[in-house]
């Protein structure tokens, strides 16, 4: 079983040293061995989670007035075509995590 962990919009997070421009971890911002990186639009974030499967993860939006919403898919952790929450028309990405599916 998997730790839930959690980004809040705004918050300082690392650059990965990857070479993979745009994304960031939130290795810096939890306290969990798993590590998930993030892009966010303001209206939807995507996101992967690195590991080994069989164990699938959702990405999760906070889109402000208790709506929270999740990817609609469940790939397995270390997929790295990932998954992406989109909040409601007019709705934008407060915070965002991934946890277990």
């Amino acid at each position: 079983m998997r730790k839930k962990f959690r980004v809040l919009a705004g918050s300082i997070v690392l650059v990965t040293a990857l070479g993979m421009s745009g994304f960031t971890t939130a290795s810096a911002a939890v306290q969990d061995e798993d590590d998930c990186y993030f892009r966010t639009s303001g209206t939807s974030v995507w996101g992967w989670c690195d590991g080994n499967g069989p164990e699938r993860y959702r990405i999760w939006a906070d889109c402000g007035n208790r709506i929270v919403v999740s990817s609609p898919n469940a790939p397995w952790y270390g997929d790295r075509r990932g998954a992406t929450a989109t909040c409601p028309t007019g709705k934008y990405v407060d915070s965002y995590w991934g946890s277990d599916a």
